[in-house]
């Protein structure tokens, strides 16, 4: 968590100076795909053995992670990190709406209780927020 922090903070300097989060979300990723890829080489990290098959679940998977790390470079170049951080807290009501779309996995009336505070808190946080715009919170 700490580092996501430090991250996100960093993020939001770097944003100010060079608004471009899609260069910036390519470097961030290409620089930690070269670290991975000396750890292989150099053998500090074994690298994984893979096969087609392995890699059909893993693609989808990468892709909507470099979408999301993107999309969060969006909001941090247009909104405070903190709302950055307030709206992320949609993550579990979203978990739970695309599960019960995707998988049928309809959730108990105790989880959608335990949402709705986490709904009205961001909703309330969003139309009280100082820098807030909206495609720094659909992003």
């Amino acid at each position: 968590y700490g580092f996501n922090i430090v991250f996100n903070i960093y993020n939001k300097q770097i944003l100010k100076s060079f608004p471009y989060p899609v260069t910036v979300t390519f470097i961030e990723l290409g620089v930690g795909s070269a670290l991975i890829a000396a750890m292989w080489a150099s053998g500090a990290k074994k690298a994984p053995t893979l096969n087609r098959e392995m890699l059909k679940p893993i693609i989808p998977l990468a892709v909507i992670h470099t979408v999301g790390n993107l999309l969060t470079n969006v909001s941090l170049g247009k909104v405070a990190v903190s709302f950055t951080h307030t709206i992320k807290a949609m993550e579990p009501f979203f978990s739970v709406l695309l599960s019960a779309l995707f998988l049928g996995d309809i959730p108990s009336l105790a989880v959608v209780g335990a949402l709705v505070p986490v709904v009205g808190g961001v909703a309330l946080a969003s139309i009280t927020e100082v820098s807030f715009n909206w495609a720094g919170f659909f992003a």
